[in-house]
């Protein structure tokens, strides 16, 4: 639902991390998404998987910075997800 939110909303979230995303919207808005960054992780086996790459698009689309790591897991959250976004976090210096 955040993805949603950025798309609808350009310039409201600034940095996201979108765990399992998945677009949600059928029309996407063309705002411009310059200077945020996002980071999405996506579990491997995660039968919603094939949903991600549309909502990446969307947002990279909207020039984005976008990061999107697959670890090898399925739809639940893992300690993979966790070490993945405290590195991602330091790296933009939040």
């Amino acid at each position: 639902m955040l993805g949603a939110v950025m798309l609808l909303h350009p310039g409201l979230i600034r940095q996201a991390a979108l765990f399992r995303a998945m677009n949600v919207l059928e029309t996407i808005p063309g705002g411009d998404l310059t200077g945020t960054q996002v980071l999405m992780t996506t579990g491997a086996q995660d039968p919603y998987a094939p949903y991600t790459p549309a909502l990446e698009k969307n947002l990279l689309n909207g020039n984005a910075k976008v990061e999107n790591t697959l670890l090898n897991t399925g739809h639940e959250l893992s300690l993979q997800d966790v070490s993945v976004t405290k590195a991602w976090l330091a790296e933009i210096g939040f």
